[in-house]
């Protein structure tokens, strides 16, 4: 599906925002196929059930890093979306340790804009020596998070 210029697909985080009663769902797209973003969306539950027709975009915002830019293709793995109570969006990257792209957990304005990171601890960053960081593939006999520690 396409939307304002975008392929929709690969959303692989929601967030409800009770103010506005609206969705926020983060697109997994590297960049690749447009910028970094997430949709606003309209959910329509009213009636108990979701059915064909009560799911409708209204928007799409674009996420800037922390310049201010759009993030560049593979400089980002959106992965996670949390809405605050303060009106903001945490919003996680997965990270690529075969391009020793660090994973992180961001805050954001409702307009697109990086304006506060969390601290990351060292052990998920990922080296060069492969000693750290997280995994691209599960190890073997693990499942869930410790499927991507080491």
């Amino acid at each position: 599906m396409q939307f304002e210029n975008t392929e929709v697909g690969g959303i692989s985080g929601l967030a409800y925002d009770p103010a506005n009663g609206v969705y926020y769902g983060l697109s997994d797209d590297r960049s690749q196929n447009a910028p970094a973003r997430f949709y606003t969306i309209d959910i329509d539950l009213s009636d108990g059930s979701l059915d064909q027709g009560d799911v409708g975009f209204t928007g799409v915002t674009t996420l800037r890093n922390a310049s201010g830019e759009a993030f560049p293709e593979r400089a980002i793995d959106p992965e996670g979306i949390a809405f605050t109570s303060a009106g903001t969006l945490f919003i996680s990257s997965e990270g690529d340790a075969n391009n020793l792209l660090n994973p992180f957990v961001n805050e954001f304005s409702l307009a697109g804009q990086q304006f506060n990171q969390l601290t990351v601890p060292d052990k998920f960053l990922p080296t060069s020596d492969g000693t750290k960081g997280i995994l691209d593939t599960p190890r073997p006999g693990r499942t869930g998070i410790l499927a991507s520690m080491r």
